[in-house]
Protein backbone atom coordinates (compact mmCIF):
# COMPACT_ATOMS: atom_id res chain seq x y z
CA UNK A 1 0.00 0.00 0.00
CA UNK A 2 1.32 3.48 -0.80
CA UNK A 3 1.97 6.11 1.82
CA UNK A 4 -1.16 8.18 2.47
CA UNK A 5 0.70 11.47 2.22
CA UNK A 6 1.63 12.69 -1.26
CA UNK A 7 3.48 15.78 -2.44
CA UNK A 8 3.83 17.45 -5.81
CA UNK A 9 7.12 17.58 -7.65
CA UNK A 10 7.41 21.28 -6.79
CA UNK A 11 6.75 20.56 -3.10
CA UNK A 12 9.43 17.88 -3.06
CA UNK A 13 12.05 20.62 -3.25
CA UNK A 14 11.03 21.60 0.29
CA UNK A 15 10.80 18.03 1.61
CA UNK A 16 13.21 15.46 2.93
CA UNK A 17 13.84 12.24 1.04
CA UNK A 18 12.00 9.23 2.49
CA UNK A 19 13.70 7.56 5.43
CA UNK A 20 12.91 5.02 8.08
CA UNK A 21 10.28 3.76 8.84
CA UNK A 22 8.91 4.47 5.32
CA UNK A 23 11.87 2.60 3.81
CA UNK A 24 14.15 -0.02 5.30
CA UNK A 25 17.85 0.76 5.51
CA UNK A 26 19.42 -2.63 6.09
CA UNK A 27 22.94 -1.49 7.02
CA UNK A 28 22.77 -0.64 10.72
CA UNK A 29 26.33 0.45 11.48
CA UNK A 30 27.56 4.01 11.12
CA UNK A 31 30.38 3.35 8.64
CA UNK A 32 30.43 1.02 5.64
CA UNK A 33 34.02 0.46 4.54
CA UNK A 34 34.58 0.40 0.80
CA UNK A 35 36.90 -2.35 -0.44
CA UNK A 36 39.68 -1.31 -2.84
CA UNK A 37 38.45 -1.13 -6.39
CA UNK A 38 39.16 -4.08 -8.66
CA UNK A 39 38.84 -1.91 -11.79
CA UNK A 40 42.28 -1.16 -13.20
CA UNK A 41 41.10 2.15 -14.64
CA UNK A 42 40.06 3.31 -11.15
CA UNK A 43 43.21 2.03 -9.47
CA UNK A 44 45.36 3.80 -12.05
CA UNK A 45 43.51 7.12 -11.66
CA UNK A 46 45.09 9.58 -9.25
CA UNK A 47 42.90 11.01 -6.52
CA UNK A 48 42.88 14.80 -6.17
CA UNK A 49 45.53 15.79 -3.62
CA UNK A 50 43.08 18.21 -1.98
CA UNK A 51 40.08 20.35 -2.90
CA UNK A 52 38.81 23.89 -2.41
CA UNK A 53 35.45 23.99 -0.67
CA UNK A 54 32.39 25.11 -2.60
CA UNK A 55 29.74 27.08 -0.72
CA UNK A 56 26.28 25.59 -0.10
CA UNK A 57 24.81 29.10 -0.17
CA UNK A 58 25.76 29.39 -3.85
CA UNK A 59 23.88 26.18 -4.64
CA UNK A 60 20.91 27.33 -2.59
CA UNK A 61 20.64 30.51 -4.66
CA UNK A 62 21.01 28.64 -7.96
CA UNK A 63 18.21 26.23 -7.02
CA UNK A 64 15.96 29.05 -5.80
CA UNK A 65 16.43 30.99 -9.04
CA UNK A 66 15.77 27.87 -11.10
CA UNK A 67 12.54 27.05 -9.29
CA UNK A 68 11.14 30.56 -9.64
CA UNK A 69 12.34 31.47 -13.11
CA UNK A 70 9.42 32.00 -15.48
CA UNK A 71 7.04 30.83 -12.77
CA UNK A 72 8.37 27.28 -12.99
CA UNK A 73 6.70 26.29 -9.73
CA UNK A 74 3.26 26.99 -11.21
CA UNK A 75 3.74 24.93 -14.36
CA UNK A 76 1.59 21.85 -14.74
CA UNK A 77 4.47 19.37 -14.91
CA UNK A 78 5.86 20.42 -11.54
CA UNK A 79 2.34 20.44 -10.10
CA UNK A 80 1.98 16.72 -10.74
CA UNK A 81 2.15 14.33 -7.80
CA UNK A 82 5.37 12.54 -6.97
CA UNK A 83 5.26 8.75 -7.39
CA UNK A 84 3.69 7.14 -4.34
CA UNK A 85 6.19 5.46 -2.06
CA UNK A 86 4.94 1.92 -1.57
CA UNK A 87 5.78 -0.41 1.26
CA UNK A 88 8.70 -2.77 0.79
CA UNK A 89 11.46 -0.42 -0.33
CA UNK A 90 14.72 -1.69 1.13
CA UNK A 91 18.12 -0.04 0.68
CA UNK A 92 20.90 -2.62 0.72
CA UNK A 93 23.25 -1.97 -2.18
CA UNK A 94 23.97 0.51 -4.97
CA UNK A 95 21.18 -0.86 -7.17
CA UNK A 96 18.61 -0.19 -4.44
CA UNK A 97 19.80 3.41 -4.02
CA UNK A 98 19.63 3.88 -7.80
CA UNK A 99 16.11 2.41 -8.05
CA UNK A 100 14.68 4.53 -5.25
CA UNK A 101 16.50 7.63 -6.48
CA UNK A 102 14.84 7.29 -9.87
CA UNK A 103 11.45 7.26 -8.15
CA UNK A 104 12.03 9.90 -5.50
CA UNK A 105 15.05 12.00 -6.37
CA UNK A 106 17.08 12.77 -9.46
CA UNK A 107 14.51 12.26 -12.24
CA UNK A 108 12.30 14.93 -10.68
CA UNK A 109 15.06 17.18 -9.41
CA UNK A 110 16.04 18.22 -12.92
CA UNK A 111 12.53 18.75 -14.31
CA UNK A 112 12.73 22.57 -13.88
CA UNK A 113 15.59 22.52 -16.40
CA UNK A 114 13.12 21.19 -18.95
CA UNK A 115 11.08 24.36 -18.59
CA UNK A 116 13.62 27.10 -18.96
CA UNK A 117 16.52 25.83 -21.05
CA UNK A 118 16.22 25.93 -24.80
CA UNK A 119 17.96 23.58 -27.22
CA UNK A 120 19.58 26.61 -28.78
CA UNK A 121 21.28 24.96 -31.73
CA UNK A 122 21.02 21.67 -33.57
CA UNK A 123 24.67 21.01 -32.72
CA UNK A 124 23.99 20.59 -28.99
CA UNK A 125 23.84 16.78 -29.06
CA UNK A 126 27.36 16.66 -30.49
CA UNK A 127 28.75 19.30 -28.15
CA UNK A 128 26.90 18.27 -25.00
CA UNK A 129 27.54 14.56 -24.56
CA UNK A 130 27.95 14.39 -20.79
CA UNK A 131 27.17 17.51 -18.78
CA UNK A 132 27.15 15.94 -15.31
CA UNK A 133 27.61 12.53 -13.73
CA UNK A 134 25.75 11.17 -10.70
CA UNK A 135 27.46 8.17 -9.12
CA UNK A 136 25.33 5.99 -6.84
CA UNK A 137 26.80 4.18 -3.87
CA UNK A 138 25.49 1.89 -1.17
CA UNK A 139 24.38 3.68 2.00
CA UNK A 140 26.84 4.87 4.68
CA UNK A 141 29.96 5.19 2.49
CA UNK A 142 30.18 9.01 2.23
CA UNK A 143 31.51 10.54 5.46
CA UNK A 144 32.70 14.07 6.04
CA UNK A 145 35.61 12.99 8.23
CA UNK A 146 37.22 11.20 5.27
CA UNK A 147 37.26 14.47 3.30
CA UNK A 148 38.11 16.93 6.09
CA UNK A 149 41.92 16.87 5.93
CA UNK A 150 41.80 17.52 2.18
CA UNK A 151 39.49 20.54 2.44
CA UNK A 152 40.84 24.03 1.82
CA UNK A 153 38.84 27.22 2.37
CA UNK A 154 40.68 29.21 -0.30
CA UNK A 155 42.79 28.54 -3.41
CA UNK A 156 45.81 29.77 -1.45
CA UNK A 157 45.18 27.22 1.28
CA UNK A 158 44.70 24.55 -1.40
CA UNK A 159 48.10 25.38 -2.88
CA UNK A 160 49.67 25.21 0.57
CA UNK A 161 48.21 21.76 1.14
CA UNK A 162 49.45 20.48 -2.21
CA UNK A 163 52.91 21.99 -1.69
CA UNK A 164 53.06 20.33 1.71
CA UNK A 165 52.83 16.91 0.11
CA UNK A 166 55.66 15.56 2.24
CA UNK A 167 53.10 15.17 5.03
CA UNK A 168 50.81 12.91 2.99
CA UNK A 169 50.12 9.69 4.80
CA UNK A 170 49.65 6.29 3.17
CA UNK A 171 47.06 7.53 0.69
CA UNK A 172 48.99 7.96 -2.53
CA UNK A 173 49.78 11.70 -2.55
CA UNK A 174 46.40 12.91 -1.35
CA UNK A 175 44.94 14.27 1.87
CA UNK A 176 41.80 12.22 1.28
CA UNK A 177 41.48 9.11 3.40
CA UNK A 178 39.56 5.84 3.75
CA UNK A 179 36.40 5.76 1.62
CA UNK A 180 37.00 9.27 0.27
CA UNK A 181 40.16 8.03 -1.42
CA UNK A 182 38.31 5.49 -3.56
CA UNK A 183 35.28 7.70 -4.09
CA UNK A 184 37.49 10.51 -5.36
CA UNK A 185 39.48 8.19 -7.64
CA UNK A 186 36.19 7.06 -9.19
CA UNK A 187 35.04 10.66 -9.54
CA UNK A 188 38.36 11.74 -11.03
CA UNK A 189 38.06 8.97 -13.63
CA UNK A 190 34.71 10.40 -14.72
CA UNK A 191 36.18 13.89 -14.40
CA UNK A 192 38.56 13.22 -17.28
CA UNK A 193 35.57 13.59 -19.60
CA UNK A 194 33.07 15.45 -17.45
CA UNK A 195 33.87 18.28 -15.09
CA UNK A 196 30.87 17.95 -12.76
CA UNK A 197 30.58 14.74 -10.73
CA UNK A 198 28.32 14.04 -7.74
CA UNK A 199 28.37 10.98 -5.49
CA UNK A 200 25.26 10.01 -3.54
CA UNK A 201 24.56 7.22 -1.04
CA UNK A 202 21.07 8.34 0.17
CA UNK A 203 22.61 9.44 3.48
CA UNK A 204 25.01 12.05 2.09
CA UNK A 205 26.22 13.66 -1.14
CA UNK A 206 29.60 14.92 -2.26
CA UNK A 207 29.95 17.18 -5.29
CA UNK A 208 33.19 17.44 -7.25
CA UNK A 209 33.90 20.23 -9.70
CA UNK A 210 37.06 19.45 -11.64
CA UNK A 211 38.77 22.23 -13.53
CA UNK A 212 40.51 21.53 -16.80
CA UNK A 213 43.48 20.38 -14.76
CA UNK A 214 42.04 17.27 -13.16
CA UNK A 215 43.93 17.59 -9.88
CA UNK A 216 42.67 21.11 -9.22
CA UNK A 217 39.34 20.14 -7.69
CA UNK A 218 36.53 21.90 -5.86
CA UNK A 219 34.16 20.03 -3.58
CA UNK A 220 31.09 20.22 -1.38
CA UNK A 221 29.97 17.75 1.29
CA UNK A 222 26.28 17.74 2.18
CA UNK A 223 24.38 15.70 4.72
CA UNK A 224 20.87 16.90 5.43
CA UNK A 225 20.69 15.85 9.06
CA UNK A 226 23.90 17.71 9.95
CA UNK A 227 23.76 20.68 7.60
CA UNK A 228 23.65 24.09 9.23
CA UNK A 229 23.16 26.30 6.15
CA UNK A 230 20.89 26.99 4.47
CA UNK A 231 18.09 25.63 6.67
CA UNK A 232 15.88 24.53 3.76
CA UNK A 233 18.54 22.96 1.56
CA UNK A 234 17.86 19.33 0.74
CA UNK A 235 19.09 16.75 -1.74
CA UNK A 236 16.52 17.62 -4.43
CA UNK A 237 17.47 21.30 -4.39
CA UNK A 238 21.17 20.49 -4.27
CA UNK A 239 20.98 18.14 -7.25
CA UNK A 240 18.96 20.68 -9.23
CA UNK A 241 21.58 23.35 -8.50
CA UNK A 242 24.35 20.90 -9.39
CA UNK A 243 22.88 20.37 -12.87
CA UNK A 244 21.92 24.00 -13.47
CA UNK A 245 25.38 25.23 -12.42
CA UNK A 246 27.00 22.81 -14.87
CA UNK A 247 24.65 23.83 -17.67
CA UNK A 248 25.17 27.54 -17.01
CA UNK A 249 28.93 27.08 -17.20
CA UNK A 250 28.64 25.08 -20.41
CA UNK A 251 26.45 27.76 -21.99
CA UNK A 252 28.89 30.49 -21.00
CA UNK A 253 31.90 28.59 -22.33
CA UNK A 254 30.16 27.81 -25.64
CA UNK A 255 28.54 31.19 -26.21
CA UNK A 256 25.01 29.83 -25.78
CA UNK A 257 22.42 31.91 -23.96
CA UNK A 258 20.06 29.78 -21.81
CA UNK A 259 16.52 31.11 -22.23
CA UNK A 260 13.04 29.88 -21.44
CA UNK A 261 11.69 28.16 -24.52
CA UNK A 262 10.70 24.65 -25.44
CA UNK A 263 12.14 21.51 -23.94
CA UNK A 264 15.57 20.09 -23.19
CA UNK A 265 15.57 16.35 -22.62
CA UNK A 266 16.65 15.48 -19.09
CA UNK A 267 18.67 12.55 -20.42
CA UNK A 268 21.02 15.06 -22.08
CA UNK A 269 21.63 16.74 -18.72
CA UNK A 270 22.41 13.96 -16.32
CA UNK A 271 23.88 10.55 -16.95
CA UNK A 272 24.62 7.76 -14.56
CA UNK A 273 28.01 6.02 -14.54
CA UNK A 274 29.22 5.25 -18.04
Amino acid sequence: MPRPQTVTIAESFDAKLPGEPDIEITFKKEYREMPPSSAKSTVDTDAPPAYTKLQSEEYWQIATDALHRSGARQRSTLGAAMPALENGHSLTGEADVLRLSILQHFTWSILPCNHWFHRATKSWPEKLEHLAVLEMQATHVIHEKDFMQAAADTPAEYKKKVDNGARFEKTGATWLSNNALWLSKQAAKYGEGCRHVAIFDWMAMFIFDFTRKIHNAYGLFFRKSKSVAPDRMNYCRLLLAFVVRALNEWCEENGVQPVYFGHLESQALLRGPY
